[in-house]
C-alpha cells in the first residue's frame, strides 16, 4: 500500500480517536444517567454485531442474485426451442436435419465430421453409394452437444446449488471437493467399464459398489468430497448394473477410450460446469463475495471496536458512580468476542482464492497474527469486565482514578493507534522500511507510555499506607484488575507488532505457491488416510448402511403397484447427500431435505400446470411456456425460484436447508422443454414416495444404532459436565499445589472439553426428540447457561495463570493457517522464571489464610465440588438424582447461597499479605510487572472464581 494513502488512513483514524477521546473527556460528569452516556453504551453495544449482520446480508443478496442470473442464463438451452436446437439439436433427429455441425457414425465404427453442407452432402452421396449407411439416430450429433446431455442439464444446477455457500473461497474449497469427488466415483467406473465393457451383474461387481461406499466413508474425507463421490457412484454403478454400453460414439481426439458422449464424460463436465458456474457467481458480477475481502473489512471493525470498548470503559470506570451502561458495555465485550472468532474460518477459507500466491500468503500470515492476537486477549477482556462490573464505586476509588485516569488514557490511545496502524499494514501484505520506522517508533511510543503510567501507579499507591494497604488493597481489587487488563492488552499489542516487523523481515516466511500447495495436499492426505478412531468408524457403519440398504432396494427390489422401480438410484443418491455425523442432527437434516424435496418436486410442476400450452384459457395464450413470450416467462420462473430459495439456504438458521434441497431439486422440474413430458407430474409422486421411504429407513437405522452404540446426548452431556469439573478441580488445585506445569495441561484442556460441549450441545435438546421416552425432559437451557458461565470460569483460571508468569512474547505464526498460534508461549512451553528473588507462587501458597483450614483453597475447591456435582445431579437422569436430595448437599448449597461469592477469609488475606512485605523490583517497566499488581489480580482472579461459582449455583437455584 502507498504510504501517502496509509498516511491518510493514520490521519483519519487519529482523528476520529481523537474525538473520541475529546468526546469522553467532556461527557465524564453526570454521564452515568445522561441520555448521551446510555446513547453511546447502545451504540457500542450493536456496532460491531450491526455492521457484520448488514454484510451478511448485503453478501447473501448478491450471491442469491449472482446465482440466479447464472443458473438462469446456463439453463436456457433446456427450455429455448432455439438454444434447445441449436445446443442439443432437433428431438427427432435424423440424417436430413443435420445442422452445420455434426458427425456421422457408420457401421464400421468411422466416422466423419462435417462442418458445412457440401461435405455432409458428400459423405452422404459416399454412404449411398457404399451402402455402409447411417446407424441410427443417436448416433448423429447434430447440436453443439451430444443429446444426452440433455438429460443431466439439470443436474448442473444440482451441483451449483450444492457448491456456491457465501463467498469465494469456501465455494472454490467445495468446488476443489466435488471435483474430486466425482473424479473417484468416474475413475471407479471406468475402471469396472475396462473389465466389463457392457456391464455386468455380478460378485465382483457388487463388491465393488459396497466397497467404494465403505472406503469413502471411512477415509475421512471432507464430507462434499464424500458426498459427491457416493452420489455419483450411486448413479453410474446402477447405470452399470443395467448393462448399457456407455463407452460413446464420439472420440475426443486420440485419447483411448475417452468419448463425449460417455456417461464417464457427461458427468465429469456436468460436474465442472456445475462448479465452475458456482465459482464465477461468487466473482460476477463484481464486487467479489471474497474472503480477503470479508477478511480485510472485519479486521477494520475489530481494530476499530476494540479502541471504543477500552474507551467506554475508562470513562465509565472514571465515573463517580454505577449505572446501567455498564452492562452495555460488558455485552459489547461479549459480543465482540464472538464475532472475532468467527473471522478465522473466512481467513482459512481465504487460502483456496489464490493458495497463498501472488504476495497473499504474507497477508493472510499478518492477519492470522492480528486475529489470534484479539482472540488471545479474550482472558484479559473477561477480567476487565469483571472489574467494571464488580465496581462499587466506593471507597478511594474517586482518588484512585482521578491519578491514573490521564495515564491510562494515553496507554489506550496509543496503543489503539498501533493496533490500526498495523491492521492498515496487514491489507497489503508488504511493508517497505518507512512504515517499519514508523511501526517501531508507535511501538517505542507505547512502551514510554506504559513505563509512565507504571511510576503514576507506585507514587500513588504511597497513600495506599495511611489506610493501612502498605502492598495490596482489598478495595481495590477491581482498580488493580482493571490497570492491569490495560497493560497486559497494549503490551500484547506491542508483541504483535514486533510480529509483524518480524514477519516481513524474515525470510523464511515468505513462501511461494507452490510450495504452500504441496503442503495442503500431504497435509489433507494425512487427514484423509489416517486411522479411523471409534467416533468415525461409528459414523462410517451407520451412514453405509442406509446407502448400502437403500442401493440394494433401488437395484433389486421391484413391484408393479409400489413406488419401487428397478434400477433406480434416486433413494441411494439422496442418502449420500445427507450424511450426518450425529443422529440428531441427522433426524433434522431429513426433514429438512424432505420439505425441500417435496417443494422442489411440486411446485415446478403447480407452474408448469399454468403454462402448459394444453390449457385452452385465453389468459394462458399470453403467459403459456409455447407463447412469443414463453422463453422469458420460464426464464423469469426460473431466475425468481432460485433467488428465493438460495437467499432462504443462505441467510436461514432454521429453513437453510430446505431452501437448498428446494433449489437443487426444483432444477429438474423447472429446466425442461415446454409441453415435454417432464412438464407432467407423473414421476414426480413416484419419486417423492421414494424419498420418504429412504428418509423413514434412515431415522429406522439411526435409532438402532443409538440403542446400541451410541451413548444418548443427554447421558453425554452430563458426562462433559464431569470432566469439565475434573478439569477446573485439577487446574485450581495444581495452583494450590505449586504445580505450573499441570495448570498449564489443565487450562488448555478444560477450553478444549467446554468448547467440544458447546460444539455438541444442541443434540441433547429435548424438543428434538422424535419419539420421546420414559425419562424426564432434560434441563437444556440450564446447560447451555452453565457452559457459557463455564467460559468465565476458564478466564479466571487463564488470568491466574497469567498473573503468575513472567511475561514471553508469541511468536507470530508461520502461515495463514497456523492455528497453533491462537496457544500463548505460556500454554506451548510454560511458566518462565520470574527471575527475581520474589516467588509469586511460593508467596501466595504460604499465606495462612489461602493454605488453612477452612481457608481459601478449601472453600474454593469446596465449592467447585458443590455446584459442579449439583449441576451434574440436576442434568443426570431421574434415576441418578439420589445425591441431590442428600441433606449435607442441600445445606452446602444453603450455605454457598447465603454466603454469595464473598470468600469466608477475605478481609484476613489482604491484612496477612500487607503484613507480609516484599520487596519491589526499580527494574520495572511496566505495570505487567509489577509484582503488587500481579499479587493483587492473583487474589481477585481466585475471588472472580467464585464469584463465577456463585452464579452458577444462582442458575442451579432458578
Amino acid at each position: 500500500m502507498p504510504v501517502a494513502r496509509r498516511a491518510s488512513q493514520n490521519s483519519n483514524s487519529n482523528d476520529s480517536d481523537s474525538a473520541s477521546d475529546s468526546g469522553s473527556d467532556s461527557d465524564t460528569e453526570g454521564e452515568s444517567t445522561g441520555l448521551k452516556g446510555k446513547l453511546k453504551g447502545v451504540a457500542l453495544k450493536n456496532t460491531l454485531e450491526f455492521k457484520r449482520q448488514k454484510t451478511k446480508f448485503y453478501n447473501s443478496c448478491r450471491l442469491s442474485l449472482s446465482v440466479a442470473i447464472w443458473i438462469t442464463l446456463f439453463s436456457l438451452p433446456s427450455f429455448s426451442p432455439l438454444l434447445h436446437d441449436q445446443v442439443f439439436g432437433h428431438h427427432d433427429c435424423n440424417v436430413s436435419d443435420i445442422a452445420d455441425s455434426y458427425v456421422i457414425k457408420f457401421e464400421n465404427g468411422s466416422d466423419v465430421r462435417a462442418r458445412n453442407a457440401e461435405v455432409r452432402d458428400q459423405v452422404l452421396h459416399a454412404a449411398n453409394v457404399t451402402g455402409s449407411g447411417v446407424q441410427n439416430v443417436t448416433d448423429v450429433w447434430c447440436g453443439y452437444l451430444p443429446r444426452n446431455y440433455l438429460a443431466t442439464w439439470p443436474m448442473i444446477v444440482e451441483v451449483t446449488v450444492f457448491t456456491a455457500y457465501m463467498n469465494s473461497g469456501i465455494t472454490i474449497q467445495r468446488a476443489w471437493q466435488g471435483i474430486i469427488g466425482t473424479s473417484a466415483a468416474v475413475f471407479n467406473h471406468g475402471f469396472m467399464r475396462l473389465i466389463y465393457p457392457h456391464g455386468e451383474n455380478n460378485w465382483f461387481v457388487w463388491l465393488d459398489i459396497l466397497g467404494f461406499f465403505l472406503v469413502v466413508l471411512a477415509s475421512g474425507s471432507a464430507d462434499n468430497t464424500m458426498k459427491f463421490s457416493m452420489f455419483w457412484h450411486a448413479a453410474l454403478m446402477m447405470i452399470f448394473l443395467n448393462r448399457s454400453d456407455s463407452r460413446g460414439s464420439f472420440p475426443i481426439g486420440n485419447i483411448p477410450y475417452a468419448t463425449w458422449d460417455s456417461y464417464e464424460a457427461v458427468t465429469l463436465i456436468t460436474a465442472g460446469i456445475g462448479t465452475l458456474i458456482a465459482v464465477i457467481a461468487t466473482l460476477f458480477p463484481p464486487p467479489p463475495v471474497s474472503n480477503y475481502r470479508k477478511v480485510s473489512k472485519h479486521a477494520m471493525l475489530v481494530a476499530n471496536a476494540m479502541r471504543k470498548i477500552w474507551s467506554e470503559s475508562i470513562d465509565y470506570f472514571c465515573g463517580r458512580a454505577p449505572s446501567a451502561r455498564v452492562f452495555l458495555i460488558a455485552e459489547s465485550i461479549t459480543s465482540f468476542n464472538s464475532a472475532t472468532s468467527k473471522a478465522l474460518s473466512d481467513l482459512s477459507a481465504s487460502w483456496w482464492e489464490g493458495c497463498d500466491s501472488c504476495g497473499r500468503g504474507q497477508t493472510r500470515q499478518l492477519y492470522m497474527a492480528f486475529y489470534t492476537t484479539a482472540l488471545k486477549m479474550d482472558a484479559v477482556m473477561v477480567a476487565m469486565k469483571d472489574a467494571i462490573v464488580n465496581e462499587t464505586f466506593q471507597g478511594n476509588h474517586a482518588t484512585w482514578c482521578d491519578g491514573m485516569r490521564t495515564s491510562m488514557e494515553n496507554v489506550r490511545s496509543r496503543a489503539a493507534k498501533l493496533f490500526e496502524t498495523c491492521e492498515q499494514y496487514c491489507q497489503d501484505g508488504v511493508i517497505d522500511e518507512q512504515e517499519i520506522e514508523k511501526l517501531n517508533e508507535q511501538i517505542e511510543a507505547v512502551r514510554l507510555s506504559q513505563t509512565a503510567m507504571l511510576q503514576v501507579y507506585r507514587s500513588l499507591s504511597k497513600h495506599e499506607a495511611l489506610l493501612g494497604a502498605k502492598f495490596v488493597s482489598g478495595d481495590l481489587a477491581s482498580e488493580n484488575t482493571f490497570v492491569f487488563a490495560l497493560s497486559v492488552w497494549a503490551r500484547k499489542i506491542t508483541d504483535f507488532a514486533e510480529n509483524v516487523v518480524k514477519i516481513q523481515e524474515d525470510d523464511d516466511y515468505h513462501r511461494n505457491c507452490t510450495a504452500s500447495f504441496l503442503e495442503s495436499l500431504v497435509i489433507g492426505f494425512h487427514n484423509t488416510w489416517s486411522l479411523p478412531d471409534r467416533k468415525r468408524m461409528t459414523f462410517t457403519a451407520r451412514n453405509w448402511l442406509k446407502i448400502s440398504t437403500l442401493f440394494v432396494l433401488g437395484s433389486a427390489f421391484h413391484c408393479e403397484s409400489c413406488v419401487f422401480k428397478d434400477r433406480s438410484a434416486n433413494m441411494a443418491a439422496l442418502m449420500a447427500l445427507l450424511i450426518d455425523h450425529s443422529s440428531v442432527s441427522a433426524f433434522l437434516n431429513f426433514l429438512n431435505c424432505l420439505v425441500g424435496v417435496i417443494i422442489g418436486k411440486a411446485l415446478p410442476g403447480l407452474i408448469f400446470s399454468f403454462m402448459d400450452p394444453r390449457n385452452n384459457v385465453r389468459f394462458f395464450d399470453f403467459f403459456g411456456c409455447n407463447a412469443p413470450t414463453g422463453t422469458i416467462t420460464i426464464a423469469f420462473v426460473v431466475f425468481v425460484f432460485e433467488w428465493f430459495f438460495n437467499y432462504m439456504h443462505y441467510t436461514s438458521k432454521s429453513f437453510g436447508p430446505i431452501g437448498c434441497f428446494a433449489a437443487a431439486f426444483g432444477a429438474s422440474g423447472l429446466i425442461v422443454r415446454c409441453g415435454g413430458d417432464d412438464t407432467t407430474n407423473a414421476s414426480k409422486y413416484v419419486e417423492m414416495a421414494q424419498y420418504v421411504f429412504a428418509i423413514f429407513l434412515a431415522l429406522a437405522v439411526d435409532e438402532v444404532f443409538d440403542l446400541i452404540l451410541e451413548k444418548p446426548a443427554r447421558d453425554a452431556a452430563v458426562q462433559n459436565v464431569k470432566m469439565i469439573k475434573e478439569d477446573f478441580e485439577a487446574g485450581f488445585g495444581a495452583f494450590f499445589d505449586k504445580d505450573m506445569a499441570k495448570m498449564k495441561e489443565s487450562l488448555a484442556k478444560v477450553k478444549e472439553t467446554i468448547c467440544s460441549a458447546q460444539a455438541d450441545a444442541d443434540d441433547a435438546d429435548p424438543g428434538l426428540a422424535m419419539v420421546p421416552g420414559f425419562r424426564s425432559e432434560f434441563r437444556f437451557d440450564l446447560y447451555k447457561q452453565a457452559l457459557e458461565l463455564c467460559h468465565l470460569l476458564h478466564s479466571d483460571l487463564a488470568m491466574l495463570l497469567l498473573s503468575l508468569t513472567e511475561w514471553v512474547r508469541d511468536l507470530p505464526p508461520k502461515d495463514g493457517n497456523d492455528f497453533s498460534a491462537l496457544k500463548t508461549r505460556e500454554e506451548l512451553s510454560g511458566p518462565k522464571a520470574t527471575g527475581s528473588a520474589f516467588d509469586l507462587v511460593e508467596y501466595l501458597s504460604s499465606l495462612h489464610s489461602i493454605s488453612c483450614k477452612g481457608g481459601i483453597k478449601m472453600q474454593l475447591l469446596d465449592s467447585m465440588a458443590t455446584v459442579f456435582g449439583a449441576l451434574q445431579n440436576l442434568l443426570a437422569p431421574d434415576i441418578a438424582r439420589g445425591a441431590f436430595e442428600d441433606a449435607e448437599m442441600t445445606q452446602e448449597m444453603t450455605t454457598m447461597s447465603l454466603n454469595g461469592a464473598q470468600f469466608r477469609k477475605h478481609d484476613a488475606l489482604y491484612k496477612e499479605i500487607n503484613s507480609k512485605p516484599f520487596a519491589l523490583r526499580n527494574t520495572d517497566m511496566q505495570i505487567t510487572q509489577d509484582e503488587r499488581v500481579k499479587v493483587s489480580v492473583s487474589c481477585r482472579a481466585l475471588e472472580n472464581a467464585q464469584h463465577h461459582l456463585n452464579e452458577i449455583q444462582i442458575l442451579l437455584a432458578k
